[in-house]
C-alpha cells in the first residue's frame, strides 16, 4: 500500500485504544450481574447511567463481547495504518465514545423500546468512520481529483449488498443502477486507483515474509471492512438464548460514523472561511481608515 504516516501515533495512543478500551469493556463484563443490571438500558427504568453505559455492557462473552472486541481491534489496526489526521481522529473518537451512546440510546427509547446492551453501536460507528478514512487515504495517496462521489459509491455498494442479502430485489436493482452511474462518472479515477493498487500489491508480494504477511493482512482487512455493512445488518437477528441482534443501533452507529467526520471537516472549513472573511473585512476597514487620514 502507499506510504502512511505512522509517526503521528505515540505510545499513549496505542495504550488508550489497544489496551485501555478493551480493559474497560472486560471490567464491565466481569462485574456482578446485580451491578450490571443497573447499566443495562431498561425501558421500565430509564436513567442517565443506563442510557450511556448500556453501550459498554455485555452479558455474553462468546457471542457478544469477544466478537465486538475483535472487530474493534481489527478496525483500529487498519485505521492506525491509514489515518494521518490525528486531530480529526480524536474528535471522531470522542464523538463515537461519548456522544453516540447517548444518541443511539435515545433513538432506541423513542423508536425501538427494548432492553439493550453492547458495544456494537460504537464498533459500527468506527466501521462507518473507516469508509471516510479510506476515502481520504485514496485521495491523498492515489488521486487528488477523487471527490465525495467516491465515498458515495462506497456507501451505495454497501446499501446494494444489504438489500441483496435481505432479498429486497426492487430496491437492490435501483442501488445497482445508481452504483453503475457513479462508476461511470469516476471511471478514469477508478482505473488509476486500481492500477496503483495492483502495483502496490505486486510490491507487497516482493517484501520479506513477515512484512508481506502484515501488509497483505491490512490490505485484505481494508477491503473486507469497506463492504461489511451487510455483516452487521444480518437477515437472521436471533442468536443464542433467543436474544435479538439490535440492527437498529448498528445502522444508527454506522451512519453516525460516516457523517461525523464530514460534519467536523465541514465545520472546520466553514470556520476558516469565516476567519478569512473577517480578516479581509479588517484589512478593508484599515485601508479605508488610512485613506481618510
Amino acid at each position: 500500500m502507499a506510504k502512511t504516516n505512522n509517526k503521528i501515533w505515540k505510545k499513549r495512543d496505542y495504550i488508550i485504544f489497544f489496551i485501555l478500551i478493551p480493559v474497560v469493556l472486560i471490567l464491565f463484563y466481569i462485574i456482578p450481574q446485580s451491578i450490571k443490571n443497573i447499566f443495562i438500558l431498561d425501558m421500565k427504568h430509564i436513567t442517565i447511567l443506563n442510557i450511556f453505559f448500556s453501550n459498554y455492557i455485555h452479558s455474553n462473552l462468546l457471542n457478544h463481547l469477544i466478537p465486538n472486541l475483535i472487530i474493534y481491534l481489527l478496525l483500529m489496526l487498519i485505521i492506525f495504518k491509514l489515518e494521518t489526521d490525528k486531530k480529526l481522529f480524536y474528535k471522531v473518537m470522542i464523538s463515537l465514545f461519548i456522544l453516540l451512546p447517548f444518541l443511539v440510546s435515545l433513538y432506541l427509547i423513542k423508536f425501538l423500546p427494548l432492553s439493550t446492551q453492547g458495544f456494537s453501536a460504537i464498533t459500527s460507528g468506527i466501521m462507518g468512520y473507516f469508509l471516510y478514512v479510506f476515502y481520504r487515504y485514496v485521495r491523498k495517496n492515489y488521486d487528488k481529483k477523487i471527490n465525495s462521489d467516491f465515498l458515495l459509491l462506497l456507501i451505495v455498494i454497501n446499501a446494494f449488498l444489504v438489500l441483496i442479502t435481505h432479498r429486497i430485489w426492487s430496491w437492490s436493482s435501483l442501488m445497482f443502477a445508481i452504483a453503475l452511474i457513479y462508476v461511470y462518472k469516476a471511471r478514469l479515477n477508478l482505473k488509476k486507483i486500481f492500477w496503483i493498487l495492483f502495483l502496490d500489491f505486486k510490491n507487497i508480494c516482493k517484501s520479506k515474509y513477515s512484512i508481506k504477511l502484515y501488509k497483505i493482512s491490512i490490505f485484505v482487512l481494508s477491503i473486507y471492512f469497506l463492504f461489511s455493512l451487510s455483516t452487521i445488518l444480518p437477515v437472521d437477528i436471533r442468536i443464542e438464548n433467543n436474544n435479538v441482534i439490535n440492527i437498529a443501533s448498528h445502522y444508527f452507529g454506522y451512519v453516525f460514523g460516516i457523517c461525523i467526520p464530514l460534519i467536523i471537516v465541514g465545520l472546520e472549513k466553514l470556520k476558516k472561511e469565516l476567519e478569512e472573511i473577517q480578516k479581509l473585512r479588517e484589512e478593508m476597514k484599515m485601508e479605508r481608515e488610512g485613506k481618510d487620514l
